[in-house]
């Protein structure tokens, strides 16, 4: 049917770029540096993610979506001014043992 593909009322389709959900956290970290994405953009391509999956997997048993959305926007509010210090940088690359 046309006009029958549902997308979750959380996130719109234009917001959402469901490449970034495919990138890795180095590559995350480079372009939310270099202001190519936001914190929330990059968070909303993740929950639509989870949105379309996880009804399927059951693999989230408590989504603090809110919570997620207001780190986003603190760190998006950092990135902003500048500062590469702050928690925002969860995507800082660390190597792994």
């Amino acid at each position: 049917m046309p006009g029958s593909s549902k997308q979750p009322a959380t996130v719109p389709q234009s917001v959402a770029d469901h490449s970034l959900a495919r990138q890795p956290a180095r590559e995350l970290a480079r372009l939310i540096r270099t202001r190519a994405v936001s914190p929330v953009e990059v968070l909303d391509a993740h929950l639509d993610v989870i949105a379309r999956v996880n009804p399927k997997l059951n693999a989230i048993v408590t989504l603090a979506a809110d919570a997620a959305r207001d780190a986003a926007r603190s760190a998006e509010d950092a990135v902003m001014k500048g500062d590469r210090s702050g928690r925002c940088m969860a995507c800082q690359s660390r190597s792994r043992t």
